[in-house]
């Protein structure tokens, strides 16, 4: 947990002003892309991980 002092400090200096998209240089870089076997299966319901104890059960 963060002091309120300390949380201030971080504001106390100036940000630089971000430049007009304009001037940004072009990006030549790699593209990245999402690895297709990592991805989690989508059909089906979603498991069901919650322990029930004596105050899930209903009512008789």
């Amino acid at each position: 947990m963060y002091l309120q002092q300390a949380i201030f400090k971080v504001y106390e200096v100036e940000f630089p002003l971000i430049p007009d998209e304009k001037l940004w240089l072009e990006w030549y870089g790699t593209r990245l892309h999402p690895n297709p076997v990592m991805r989690r299966k989508s059909t089906g319901r979603p498991i069901f991980t919650r322990f029930c104890n004596e105050m899930d059960e209903g009512e008789h």
